[in-house]
Formats: structure tokens, C-alpha cells, sequence
């Protein structure tokens, strides 16, 4: 896949229209997922570790697979921007932190803030004794992974907790799409 810089571009949001709020909603091996505010909406800035891209002078790997690395990421934000659909978690933009807002730098995905997985919707389902919409649920997962297939996107690691969701009720559609 070639990445179209120009459309990943368009998309930067700029750092002074965002406000950190300082929580981690989750940690991996190659970065972390935070909750932040753009003019006052919550979405999740997904970032890669600095020690992994070399900021601050120090680097786990070598120039080859942190080039690699940030390749692999940033086809991840190319990929995310082409997908519109109502049960996948929509793509807000691409914050760059690096000097000028140069791409090679740092770059963060920022997505759509969903609070709930599906996991934890039916767990508030039966603790609170409401009968639990998995027909709702499963239709809304299943088209959300059509909707992938059929643009070629095969996805790999479902499951509930990565399914995520407003509290559902009748009018909330779920939606799928993970980190």
C-alpha cells in the first residue's frame, strides 16, 4: 500500500486545538492510547513510544525498524481514513509532534472516543438485570467485519473487549475496530 502523505496531511490536526487530559486508557509494547479533547469532544490519540522512535536522543532499534516501524504506522492512519462506516470506530486525524509539524516525527492517530467495549455493556446488562441486545450486538459486529472484508481489510485479534460501544440502548449502534 502506498501511503498518500498529502491525504494524511490534510487530516493533521493541530496541537493548539487539542487538550491532554493526562489519562492513559492503555499501554503496549509499542505505545499507548490516551484520552484527549479536541474543541471540547473526547477521541483517543494513539501514540508510539518515544524510545522507540529515537526523540530525546535514545532508541530500542535501529534507523531500519524504527523506519519500518513509523512506515507501518502511518499506513495504519492511511488505512483508518479510508474507512467510513457507522460500526467502525471513525478516524479524526493525525497530530505530528516532531519540529514543524514534520510527518517523520512522532505522529499520533486520533480516533473516535467510544467508553465501552461490548464486554463491559453486558456486564452492566446483567448486573443491573436488562435482558442483553446480542442480536443487536452481533448484527452490528457482523457488519462492521463485512464492511472490512469487502474492502480488503482482514482483521485479526476481534473480540468483546475490543469491540467497542456507547452504553447500549436501541438507538446506539456498536461498533468494531481495535488498537
Amino acid at each position: 500500500m502506498q501511503i498518500e502523505s498529502n491525504s494524511l496531511e490534510r487530516h493533521a490536526v493541530a496541537k493548539n486545538n487539542i487538550e491532554e487530559t493526562n489519562i492513559v486508557i492503555g499501554k503496549g509494547s509499542y505505545g499507548s492510547v490516551s484520552l484527549i479533547r479536541i474543541n471540547g469532544t473526547f477521541c483517543i490519540k494513539k501514540s508510539l513510544h518515544q524510545i522507540l522512535l529515537g526523540i530525546g536522543g535514545h532508541s530500542r532499534v535501529s534507523s531500519d525498524e524504527r523506519s519500518s516501524l513509523l512506515d507501518k504506522f502511518l499506513k495504519e492512519c492511511d488505512l483508518l481514513f479510508r474507512l467510513h462506516h457507522p460500526n467502525i470506530v471513525q478516524f479524526m486525524g493525525v497530530q505530528y509532534d516532531g519540529e514543524n509539524g514534520d510527518p517523520n516525527k512522532n505522529p499520533s492517530l486520533i480516533m473516535e472516543y467510544l467508553p465501552s467495549s461490548v464486554e463491559d455493556c453486558i456486564t452492566k446488562c446483567k448486573e443491573e438485570g436488562y435482558k442483553i441486545p446480542l442480536s443487536i450486538i452481533l448484527k452490528d459486529v457482523s457488519c462492521g467485519l463485512c464492511y472490512l472484508h469487502f474492502n480488503n481489510v482482514i482483521y485479526r485479534d476481534l473480540s468483546c473487549f475490543k469491540c467497542l460501544a456507547h452504553i447500549m440502548s436501541a438507538s446506539k449502534n456498536s461498533r468494531s475496530w481495535s488498537f
